[in-house]
């Protein structure tokens, strides 16, 4: 009801009826009253429930609709999330979702657009860290919505990346970071230690003989999984890639090469991620460099390595950092921006990262769930990875991030080939060095 002081204004209106008009009073208050009742029958039905409209990687759908299910019945008749999600598994497909979204909705308002398929319209976006800088003319800044106390739960870590150009567009929801799984019954069965640098690496292997499917190490060896693990065996010899603050480009440096050659002594044969976890989580490889989410996956009745495995710092020493966040779209309304701030609050507050990481096994934002007592005891390397999620190498953060990303994957896949000769490498990665300065350049010679 817009005027909440009707009742009051009719209630007085009553009250100085003269005597004379005694007779009047009963019928002019049914009036009244049925007035009163229509208008707030008018009002109730034009403040329409609020739809917001939110997609999902795949195999994340099972876990976010436990949160969204929550808020709904919370804000029922008042806020409703909707939940999408792409038709594959493919993270990229997901980002052009989003992408496809913004860039449509940039200049249009959408504020009675309906969430669905056919009109791609996403209110809140679920962003991989590596997207922030392309996405951010597009979101809204989030400063003024979120006090300094409400943030200081988080990772700094995390806060800092969620900002660009010292506007905070994302607020964390759950991290990641580049770790080294090791499978602890074939160490000790070869009796070796877990290797810290790349050179204890390559000694180590020297224990492992490949036998039917044993590997020493899985790992992705295409795509932009192999780019993270190129990214901390770079730091690891010391290289960069791109200095985000001047772009000049470390492809081509001897310690870059040394980091390609160092990679081509332990080849992988496992062309996606997923075949590399599978290869691991089967008991064919001692080593599997990935993220902390395949713990979970490892300890399932079915893994041949449930019990047996370990985790520990990545080659060289510092994980690339990872990690999903929640941002808003800019051009919506301002009552649906303070449903979708409402949305963000709940979504990454800690009762909801708590049981997103209890279900789905990821790696929360918010510092003191690493030790929570009901994390610790599904999870027990919590404790030890929180050391972890602090030391972290980052991918730079670009405009053109993908274009660089994909000059270099293109790069590395030729320079890793068992065909392609050790001297040839020096000549690839002096192309990749040359082909990512003119990208960050000239965008039409992006191309690679």
């Amino acid at each position: 009801m817009k005027n909440p002081n009707f009742l009051n204004q009719l209630s007085g209106l009553l009250q100085r009826i003269t005597p004379t008009t005694h007779k009047l009073t009963v019928p002019l208050f049914t009036v009244a009253l049925g007035l009163s009742v229509t208008l707030y029958a008018c009002q109730s039905s034009a403040q329409k429930e609020i739809t917001l409209c939110f997609a999902v990687p795949a195999n994340e759908i099972t876990n976010w609709n436990q949160l969204t299910e929550k808020f709904n019945n919370d804000n029922k008749g008042k806020i409703k999330i909707t939940l999408n999600k792409p038709d594959d598994r493919e993270i990229e497909t997901l980002k052009k979702m989003y992408s496809d979204s913004l860039i449509k909705d940039k200049n249009t308002n959408n504020s009675n657009v309906e969430c669905g398929d056919d009109n791609h319209h996403y209110d809140l976006i679920y962003t991989d860290i590596i997207w922030l800088r392309e996405f951010a003319q597009y979101l809204l800044p989030l400063d003024k919505h979120f006090k300094e106390e409400e943030l200081q739960g988080f990772l700094k870590t995390e806060i800092d990346n969620g900002k660009y150009k010292s506007k905070l567009y994302r607020i964390p929801f759950r991290t990641d970071v580049g770790v080294l799984y090791y499978n602890n019954e074939l160490l000790k069965s070869k009796k070796v230690q877990v290797p810290k640098t790349p050179e204890d690496f390559l000694k180590t292997a020297q224990n492992f003989n490949k036998n039917n499917d044993l590997d020493y190490l899985s790992w992705p060896n295409k795509g932009e999984a192999l780019v993270p693990m190129f990214v901390e065996v770079l730091y690891g010899y010391d290289g960069f890639w791109i200095n985000p603050y001047d772009q000049v480009v470390g492809l081509d440096s001897p310690k870059a090469i040394k980091a390609v050659k160092f990679l081509r002594k332990i080849p992988s044969d496992t062309a996606e991620e997923q075949d590399a976890k599978n290869k691991f989580i089967q008991g064919n490889s001692a080593f599997l460099r990935s993220w902390p989410g395949v713990w979970a996956e490892a300890q399932k009745p079915e893994s041949k390595v449930r019990g047996k495995i370990g985790i520990a710092p990545v080659v060289g020493g510092k994980g690339c950092h990872g990690g999903w966040g929640l941002a808003i779209a800019k051009n919506i309304d301002k009552e649906r921006q303070e449903a979708a701030i409402k949305a963000v609050k709940f979504l990454t507050s800690r009762e909801s990262q708590l049981l997103f990481t209890l279900s789905h096994g990821s790696v929360p934002t918010r510092k003191d769930l690493f030790f929570d007592p009901l994390i610790v005891s599904r999870y027990s390397h919590y404790p030890e990875l929180f050391k972890m999620v602090d030391k972290t190498v980052s991918r730079p953060r670009l405009a053109r991030y993908e274009e660089v990303s994909n000059i270099l994957q293109t790069s590395l896949q030729y320079a890793l080939k068992t065909e392609t000769k050790d001297d040839a490498v020096e000549g690839i990665m002096k192309k990749a060095s040359e082909d990512t300065q003119k990208c960050l350049t000239d965008e039409t010679k992006c191309s690679n």
